[in-house]
């Protein structure tokens, strides 16, 4: 378990909790990761209308291991984000689709029992849609960003 900062799904820069499972396997490394990024606000530039955003996802991943602390990644993560609307006279609340190609890399800093792992991800959205409020205009778009997660690895033997 860890947290991370992610600048890709949310308005501005998102602190969530993140979570992963894996195993390696003829030196490549398979992960399953989950991420919730809890509720962020955006307004529309000079009104006091806008929506608040959050994401809950999961993801698969595959990392080369080429030694013992370095490993560059590819995943895929799907989820939903829900974003609310505020400060106009009908607010309504929807959820869509979330889905992302993930590229990066992970550094490990083993321990007995005990480790750290750091993640890099370019975060890609594989659909960008719009939230508006209408009569207001966009609130916020997802758009192409990076993450980073540090969590605590358990070693298993």
């Amino acid at each position: 378990m860890g947290g991370g900062l992610d600048t890709s799904a949310l308005p501005g820069v998102a602190a969530g909790f993140a979570a992963r499972v894996g195993t390696e396997l003829s030196g490549l490394g398979l992960g399953l990761g989950f991420l919730y990024l809890p509720s962020r606000r955006a307004t529309v530039d000079g009104r006091d209308a806008g929506g608040t955003f959050s994401l809950l996802a999961g993801s698969g991943s595959v990392c080369a291991n080429l030694s013992r602390f370095l490993a560059p990644c590819a995943g895929f993560e799907l989820g939903r984000l829900r974003a609310g609307g505020f400060g106009v006279r009908t607010a309504k609340s929807d959820s869509v689709l979330w889905s992302a190609a993930l590229l990066g890399g992970a550094a490990t800093l083993p321990g007995r029992t005990i480790g750290a792992r750091f993640e890099a991800w370019i975060v890609i959205p594989t659909g960008r849609p719009d939230f508006l409020l209408e009569g207001v205009g966009v609130v916020h778009t997802p758009r192409v960003g990076v993450r980073a997660t540090l969590s605590l690895e358990v070693t298993i033997r």
